[in-house]
């Protein structure tokens, strides 16, 4: 004789994150803070911001600078040229050719691995990079730094290729092969800092224009599209890299020039000067579509029935088991 027999009920959802959207809505000339930046010597390439520090690097090594007023400005026994961060955690890295030797920026070599860097500069632990590393053409890739756990890198003298880091797990894909918008001017190293964005369902890379000497704009990924962060009047891109925090709402670079811009004074009469503005941006997490797993009321002996409905998209799927 069977009996009917009760089963616990359980639900569960659970929205696996998708990749975060992050958007610069606006880079600003408004309370404007520069300094000098010469105790790190002439233009190179590399800058990346931290909680608390913002490294850039020239030809005399890379300088540190404490925030928020960029004070203290020291060099660092190592060399860190080619630099990223996660805008979210606010982790810097260097790419390097093992797991103890920064890259250079300005020399052909594959970067292999991705090295934390700590706030003041030391070494930390390595990941290895995936699909055998990148290959660095040695001169101008640019290194964009997104929020939430990546970046992109897009080397130019391959005919232009474009991938994204996990910096967690060191994988590396390729997004797009063959692309070829006018990224920016380079520098007097080998790499030009900028910022990676994601929106729209696409991924979008923010750097100083090289169209343009006075604006900051995006391209994105899947066909190249051109469209403008920012106009700021007079020359501002001169040998720029820049960078973004989005817990003060600031945006931070380095700039190369003596001379003085109207109306937004990057270089304050400095030739070499690093400094910051403020700016606005739009994040939001993107949950996908939740997984359901039900369990319900069955007869004994006739088994469990289990109900399970995958993304909310799919068909639902049934299973009783005798």
């Amino acid at each position: 004789m069977r009996h009917l027999a009760l089963f616990t009920l359980a639900l569960a959802a659970t929205p696996a994150m998708a990749q975060t959207t992050f958007q610069i809505t606006s880079l600003t000339n408004s309370n404007v803070t520069v300094v000098d930046a010469g105790v790190r010597g002439d233009s190179k390439g590399g800058l990346a911001v931290s909680s608390s520090t913002v490294f850039t690097t020239g030809d005399g090594g890379t300088g540190r600078f404490d925030k928020p007023g960029l004070t203290s400005g020291t060099v660092l026994g190592t060399t860190l040229s080619v630099l990223t961060s996660d805008l979210q955690t606010q982790q810097v890295y260097a790419f390097g050719t093992s797991a103890t030797t920064p890259a250079s920026d300005s020399t052909s070599a594959t970067w292999s691995h991705l090295i934390a860097v700590n706030p003041d500069g030391s070494l930390g632990a390595a990941v290895a990079l995936g699909s055998g590393g990148i290959a660095h053409p040695g001169g101008n890739t640019k290194i964009l730094a997104g929020y939430g756990g990546y970046g992109l890198v897009y080397t130019t003298n391959d005919g232009g290729s474009v991938f994204q880091v996990d910096y967690i797990t060191g994988s590396v894909t390729t997004l797009r092969t063959g692309f070829g918008p006018n990224f920016g001017p380079g520098n007097e190293g080998g790499v030009v800092n900028g910022v990676a964005e994601f929106f729209g369902g696409d991924f979008h890379m923010v750097v100083p224009d090289g169209d343009s000497s006075t604006q900051i704009a995006r391209f994105r990924v899947s066909d190249g599209v051109r469209s403008i962060v920012a106009d700021f009047p007079g020359e501002i891109t001169d040998d720029m890299d820049f960078s973004v925090d989005v817990f003060t709402g600031r945006w931070y670079w380095h700039a190369e020039g003596n001379g003085s811009t109207p109306g937004f004074t990057t270089r304050n009469g400095l030739d070499e000067n690093v400094g910051f503005a403020d700016a606005t941006f739009s994040i939001a997490a993107v949950p996908e579509p939740a997984t359901i797993m039900m369990a319900g009321v069955g007869v004994a002996g006739a088994g469990l029935v289990t109900y399970r409905v995958r993304n909310a998209r799919r068909k639902r799927k049934t299973r009783k088991t005798a």
